[in-house]
């Protein structure tokens, strides 16, 4: 498996998030491992949409 070249994040990006939760990094941790989570889930739901023509699905993959 090739590793990507360089940071995966943008280090200026994840700061201006961090500023905008009032310096709260626990949290814009927490946000990125939900994220990472879901994302599997949502780009399948994604996937299966479209293979489906489900445009209803397609705006919104998953709902909770």
């Amino acid at each position: 498996m090739n590793e990507p070249e360089g940071e995966i994040l943008d280090r200026v990006v994840v700061d201006e998030l961090v500023a905008s939760v009032g310096g709260d990094r626990a949290f814009v941790v927490h946000l990125m491992e939900t994220f990472l989570a879901d994302s599997a889930g949502q780009i399948e739901a994604v996937e299966a949409a479209v293979d489906s023509d489900d445009v209803a699905r397609l705006v919104r993959p998953l709902t909770r």
